[in-house]
């Protein structure tokens, strides 16, 4: 069993996310000095006043989840995790960008009106039940179904049906839960402007330009017909599965997001998987969007038109 401060330090920090606090530090017989010191040589690293991110140099920046860790440590044991801090822990797609600084959490009001921030901590006054909330990896987080209905209703629509898809995708809820988190949302800021957005939920899709394809798709009227549409060959072997699909008109749309697609290797695989789906059994159309196409909504939509025509 390790005795000396810092190899029982560095032990407590593999379970707190390379993360210790200056009372740990000092509950643990480390002084103060050799802190400072610590942190001078670089091998602590001050993620906020009082809290430590534990062998830095193994670290290019501060992790999200050191930086939740620590904002929930020095806030004590009644803080929790919440809003999209909560969605990124759960690994939720769809989010406005982190600006690498961040996080949200909730505290009890009682307890939180005189306690000083740290900078980038975004403290809310709320008191959430058990039910509203979960643990993961020892960190207090609100529960999926909590985290997906807060953001629900404070994001655009875009952002709040990629967050229902991705929770959806990933299991984190269930289509059952929809009508339930809808309705537990009743008088609060927000619900009456996302009240459709519930309704456009589809835990098919895989990634948030899927979605945001789809929305495009479905405000132009021309929805596609189902989603991960099984493409065969002539022999009847499974090619992959199609983005967006319009089957009674051989069309097939597929989305190529950077995160997936950017690398040579992907893309030479999509170029493979193109001309696999447009000689298929079924002959179809295949069309490809990018992010960057969102910004043109109208040469999605004409493009799919002319495609949905040319195959009628």
């Amino acid at each position: 069993m390790p005795t000396h401060p810092l190899d029982l330090l560095r032990a407590l920090a593999g379970t707190q996310d390379d993360v210790i606090t200056a009372r740990q530090a000092l509950s643990a017989g480390l002084g103060r000095a050799a802190v400072a010191s610590l942190e001078r040589r670089g091998e602590w690293l001050r993620i906020m006043p009082g809290a430590y991110l534990v062998d830095a140099g193994l670290h290019t920046a501060v992790p999200l989840a050191a930086r939740v860790r620590a904002a929930l440590l020095l806030h004590g044991s009644t803080a929790v995790a919440v809003l999209d801090t909560a969605a990124r822990l759960l690994g939720i797609e769809g989010l406005p960008p982190w600006d690498g600084r961040t996080v949200h959490i909730a505290v009890p009001t009682e307890l939180a009106r005189h306690q000083r921030r740290p900078s980038g901590v975004v403290a809310h006054f709320w008191k959430l039940t058990n039910a509203e909330t979960s643990d993961l990896r020892g960190m207090p987080i609100t529960s999926a179904q909590r985290t997906v209905t807060d953001l629900v209703l404070r994001l655009d629509r875009e952002r709040a049906v990629s967050v229902l898809d991705s929770a959806l995708n990933r299991k984190l809820i269930l289509p059952a839960d929809l009508p339930h988190l809808e309705a537990s949302a009743a008088g609060r800021r927000g619900v009456r402007r996302s009240r459709e957005w519930w309704t456009l939920a589809d835990g098919r899709a895989e990634s948030p330009l899927e979605t945001r394809t789809r929305l495009v798709c479905v405000d132009g009227k021309v929805a596609p017909e189902t989603l991960q549409h099984p493409v065969l060959d002539r022999f009847g072997t499974l090619l992959g599965h199609a983005d967006l699909a319009w089957p009674r008109r051989r069309t097939l749309a597929e989305t190529d997001g950077e995160r997936y697609h950017s690398d040579p290797g992907a893309v030479y695989k999509d170029r493979w998987r193109a001309n696999n789906f447009s000689t298929a059994a079924e002959r179809f159309i295949v069309l490809r969007f990018t992010w960057a196409d969102l910004r043109t909504p109208e040469y999605i939509l004409s493009t799919i038109r002319l495609a949905l025509a040319a195959a009628a």
